[in-house]
């Protein structure tokens, strides 16, 4: 069943403040206003907007733990000890090992990388991966994406006198574990300004620190950005601060000198790479190889610098990607299946499990039942003889505040606001499913019940231009907290409709307004079948604006969010 939108339109500022914008930074009145909304109302402000500078990325050093951290890596170079890199298996974590390993390459041999196995370690310091370490001649561990939480296991590494170093961005629990240093930015006593940097995020700042430490620029190593702007498109951090700064620089190199693993991911995807072009298009197939068999394949594919290997690793990385899908299919058509058999439509949460779910989809599966039922989804598999979960949000729940509440039920537990993983015992699940519904059920308002479009503003089609596309374009790169601008056009006409795509579910047309000639291609990804688009017939549409390029011709495209008929 899929979910009728709210319209929200914002809330139009102050006129006197527009009219400033525009005459300052020589905008128009829609441009203006979505500056407005952002907190963009002055010419300084907009300049660091409009051009993102690198030389605005904050002192590494500034982040506690990184002095100690760089201490310990430089210790360990010094004396040719044995340095393992240790990462999550999905795509924050692939890309943050591949950035760490490769910046360390070029600085000593003694340097070997390690994933866990989803299915047999699970997510995080695994007690597999720190006896690996001890087996090894491991005398530095650093994690990234991971560890925050893990103090049995780091205790253990600590056990076998390895340093330790954890590189994390999740949230830390009531107790650290014993590392030696650790770097994330949302430890309560943390000075460091930015928060929400991204696994890769926090890797990269630990190479710049080691980078400026030897006395060399940041500029040295942006070549590392388009690892970093991979990771977060994929791990959905807010387009903000640091973040944006870096997704900037690293869109620009995967544009014009992406590394070779890269290169050969973005070499059939037509027009410039953007954020949605990394979401849809690198992300699922970086991430399939951690789902389906082992993230060693993606971190292979990654540091690869030979073209003819990197296409062979990305051919089997593709395959794996196709089953993927299949998997993910399968599973969300019986989770749908067991929903409506339980009667469980009208519920407020989502909590479904199966034995027969592979465990490397269930995080795909939640984000798709959350397209049918907009509400906190848990999808559960069998892993030995205990339940794991993916968890996934609406854009109002804090979902890792409310499963902390359910922590002591867990085996295992971590993640944030919109994300997060755990396990639970055979006897805890139904207990669980039951409390987790109840404690919804308190927390979500009515109104966050169905999806909301918050539209920036009223638009008129005859406002579209190549000027104003050419200055929307510039306010990305696009993510949360800086989405892409949300347009409501009134009484338009649709016209030349085609339905496309396998199910017929994608409409293609031409739209215009009834007061000009000029049409415009539009394109409604997964329209209603039953909406009837009369030709005649005045809707009212929210909408988004992007340039669209197909064969190196480039053109105006809407697309399509929802649409109502007239009043």
């Amino acid at each position: 069943m899929n979910q009728t939108n709210i319209w929200k339109l914002q809330s139009t500022p102050d006129n006197q403040i527009i009219e400033k914008i525009c005459q300052e930074i020589n905008v128009s009145t829609p441009i203006a206003t979505i500056l407005a909304q952002r907190g963009i109302t002055d010419y300084e402000t907009a300049k660091k907007f409009f051009t993102p500078d690198i030389k605005s990325l904050h002192n590494p050093f500034l982040m506690k733990g990184m002095q100690k951290a760089v201490e310990l890596i430089e210790q360990a170079i010094e004396k040719k000890q044995n340095i393992l890199v240790y990462g999550d298996y999905d795509v924050d974590g692939t890309t943050a090992v591949s950035l760490v390993y490769s910046y360390l390459k070029t600085y000593t041999n003694n340097l070997t990388y390690y994933l866990p196995d989803r299915h047999a370690e699970g997510y995080g310091i695994s007690e597999k991966g720190i006896l690996y370490a001890a087996d090894n001649d491991i005398s530095l561990i650093i994690a990234l994406d991971c560890g925050i939480r893990a103090i049995e296991t780091i205790s253990l590494a600590k056990k076998h006198n390895i340093n330790f170093i954890v590189c994390d961005h999740h949230t830390p629990g009531e107790i650290l574990p014993p590392a030696d240093a650790i770097l994330n930015p949302k430890q309560e006593d943390c000075p460091y300004p930015y928060k929400e940097l991204s696994g890769c995020g926090v890797g990269f700042k630990l190479i710049q620190a080691l980078h400026e430490r030897h006395e060399k620029e940041v500029q040295d190593i942006l070549s590392y950005l388009d690892l970093v702007v991979v990771s977060i498109a994929a791990d959905i951090v807010p387009m903000t601060g640091e973040n944006r700064i870096m997704a900037h620089y690293g869109l620009r190199i995967l544009n014009e000198s992406p590394r070779m693993s890269l290169q050969v991911m973005v070499e059939n995807i037509n027009g410039p790479m953007d954020i949605s072009k990394i979401v849809f298009g690198i992300a699922p197939k970086i991430n399939a190889a951690g789902r389906i068999k082992h993230a060693n394949h993606s971190v292979e594919l990654l540091i690869c610098e030979d073209y003819n290997q990197a296409k062979e690793f990305l051919f089997e990385i593709e395959k794996l990607n196709t089953i993927r899908r299949d998997f993910d299919a399968q599973a969300t058509e019986e989770a749908i299946c067991q929903i409506k058999k339980n009667n469980e439509e009208e519920k407020h949460s989502t909590v479904v499990f199966s034995e027969n779910w592979h465990i490397g989809v269930l995080g795909i599966v939640a984000s798709r039942l959350i397209g049918h039922y907009y509400r906190p989804t848990l999808v559960f598999a069998k892993n030995d003889n205990f339940w794991v979960a993916s968890a996934r949000s609406t854009s109002t729940f804090d979902l890792y505040e409310a499963l902390s509440n359910f922590e002591h039920l867990f085996i295992k537990f971590g993640g944030h606001k919109f994300a997060a993983g755990l396990s639970i015992s055979e006897e805890n699940l139904p207990i669980f499913k039951q409390q987790f519904e109840v404690y919804v059920r308190e927390k979500i308002p009515l109104k966050d019940k169905s999806p909301t479009l918050k539209i920036d503003c009223e638009f008129n089609l005859t406002q579209l231009t190549p000027a104003f596309l050419k200055v929307l374009e510039r306010m990305s790169p696009f993510g949360p907290q800086n989405l892409r601008p949300l347009f409501l056009a009134k009484g338009v006409l649709f016209k030349e409709k085609n339905w496309i795509g396998k199910d017929k579910n994608h409409l293609r047309a031409k739209i215009k307004s009834q007061d000009s000639k000029i049409l415009y291609n539009a394109i409604y990804f997964n329209c209603l079948d039953e909406i009837n688009f009369d030709n005649n017939k005045p809707q009212d549409i929210v909408f988004s604006i992007q340039e669209n390029t197909w064969k190196d011709i480039k053109s105006i495209q809407l697309n399509v969010e929802d649409t109502r008929n007239s009043l």
